[in-house]
C-alpha cells in the first residue's frame, strides 16, 4: 500500500488507457475519412497453377490460416472470366469455391475477435476515465 507505488501503478494504467482511447479514435478517424467501404479493381489473372497445388483437406486438417491468407490475394484481386472456365477444370472450380468459402470463414471469425477486442478496450477505456476523473478530483480537495 505504498503511495508512491500506487500512484505510479494508476499513471501506468492512465498512459494505457490513453493509448487505447488513442487507437480508437484513430480507427474512428480513418473510418470517417474514407466514408464506405470501396471494392478495388479486379487486375491480373488467377494462378491456376497455385491454386491446383493447394491441398485444401491438409489445410482444414492442420487449420493452416497462413496458407490461406497466402491464397486469399490470388482469387480476390484477379479478374474471373468465362475465359477462366474454358481453361481450367470443374475441379479447379471446385476448389476456388471452397477455397473462397474457408477465406470467408477466417474473415469472419477475424471480424468477431477484432470486435470483441475493440469493445473490450472501449471498456478498458472507460475505467481508466473513471480512475482519471476520480484521480482528478482527488487532488481538488
Amino acid at each position: 500500500d505504498d503511495p508512491e507505488l500506487k500512484k505510479k501503478k494508476l499513471n501506468a494504467e492512465l498512459a494505457n488507457g490513453r493509448l487505447a482511447m488513442m487507437a480508437i479514435i484513430g480507427m474512428f478517424f480513418q473510418d470517417g475519412l474514407t466514408g464506405k467501404f470501396i471494392f478495388r479493381p479486379r487486375t491480373g489473372r488467377i494462378n491456376w497453377r497455385l491454386l491446383h497445388s493447394l491441398d485444401l483437406d491438409r489445410v482444414i486438417r492442420e487449420g493452416d490460416v497462413d496458407t490461406i491468407q497466402a491464397h486469399m490475394d490470388n482469387i480476390t484481386f484477379a479478374r474471373f472470366s468465362r475465359e477462366d472456365l474454358e481453361v481450367t477444370s470443374d475441379d479447379c472450380i471446385v476448389k476456388v469455391v471452397q477455397l473462397s468459402q474457408l477465406c470467408m470463414e477466417f474473415l469472419n471469425s477475424m471480424c468477431a475477435s477484432s470486435q470483441h477486442l475493440l469493445q473490450g478496450l472501449a471498456e478498458r477505456v472507460r475505467v481508466q476515465a473513471a480512475q482519471l476523473k476520480a484521480a482528478d478530483a482527488g487532488r481538488r480537495r
